[in-house]
């Protein structure tokens, strides 16, 4: 098989499978901090815009059954803390599943890891799909702006001056049942 896009970047053999605290300690903390990253393993993606399989289909050569994107989070209400996770059509949405777990990189908490299955349909007689995305979350502790994939900066202040919380998915494509917590067990 041949291999395409970013992961052709890579010699024969090597898969892109960062551990959760390399994602969340090494990969998102670059990212808020403004550092290029070496490999482009991640997209930058309004998430929410898109039905998971159209994702997918888009940026197929960024993945081997698992894909990485950042994206940032988006509210719910205006002045809320709940996390707005319907597709832009209104014909699908994320919904958490399972509890928090906090992620720890060099034995020090860095984050913390949710499990969503993505259902089609609206909210309260939506349809569960095969689709599962592991959440990443951390907050900014810098004060540097991070660098958007089309090269501009972006303020990891909101303009109530909390801190903006960033965040990386990783989905996957559910093959059989037996696949417990998420992308994690098929790895």
């Amino acid at each position: 098989m041949e291999r395409r896009g970013p992961i052709s970047q890579f010699p024969a053999g090597f898969h892109f499978v960062p551990t959760d605290g390399e994602l969340i300690g090494h990969y998102l903390r670059a990212k808020l901090d403004g550092e290029d990253l070496q490999y482009k393993a991640f997209n930058d993606v309004k998430l929410y815009d898109y039905h998971p399989a159209d994702l997918v289909e888009k940026y197929e050569d960024y993945g081997e059954g698992r894909w990485f994107f950042f994206t940032s989070r988006e509210r719910k209400y205006p002045n809320g803390i709940r996390p707005n996770r319907t597709t832009c059509d209104g014909d699908g949405y994320w919904k958490a599943t399972g509890t928090e777990k906090i992620i720890y990189y060099n034995r020090k908490p860095v984050g913390i890891r949710r499990s969503l299955v993505f259902y089609t349909g609206k909210a309260g007689n939506g349809q569960k799909t095969d689709w599962i995305m592991q959440e990443y979350t951390t907050k900014s502790t810098s004060n540097k702006p991070h660098r958007n994939s089309d090269g501009s900066h972006q303020p990891h202040r909101n303009s109530d001056g909390s801190m903006q919380v960033s965040i990386i998915f990783k989905i996957c494509f559910r093959l059989d049942s037996s696949m417990i917590n998420g992308c994690n067990d098929i790895w």
